[in-house]
């Protein structure tokens, strides 16, 4: 998964990853940064390439809900609200 944050990581950081699905369910897991994505640094934030550790089947099953309710416009008018706020 991509994330973008105005915090600076390293690869095999380890964070905590809060998500509010569609419906009001949420989301709680836990990552390990893989890399930071090159030229990601956009109006004070950063990307980075994260993989989720220990993820039981419920939530895999959520995610994947998730992503494949989204069309490819949803998730890009998203993240251009998420900049806008930042």
């Amino acid at each position: 998964m991509l994330i973008a944050t105005p915090h600076k990581m390293e690869p095999n950081d380890h964070v905590v990853i809060t998500a509010i699905l569609h419906g009001g369910e949420s989301l709680v897991v836990t990552a390990e940064v893989l890399y930071e994505a090159p030229n990601s640094s956009v109006q004070g934030m950063r990307s980075y390439g994260i993989r989720f550790l220990d993820l039981p089947l419920n939530q895999r099953r959520m995610i994947r809900n998730y992503v494949s309710a989204k069309t490819l416009e949803e998730a890009e008018l998203e993240v251009d609200e998420m900049t806008k706020a930042n």
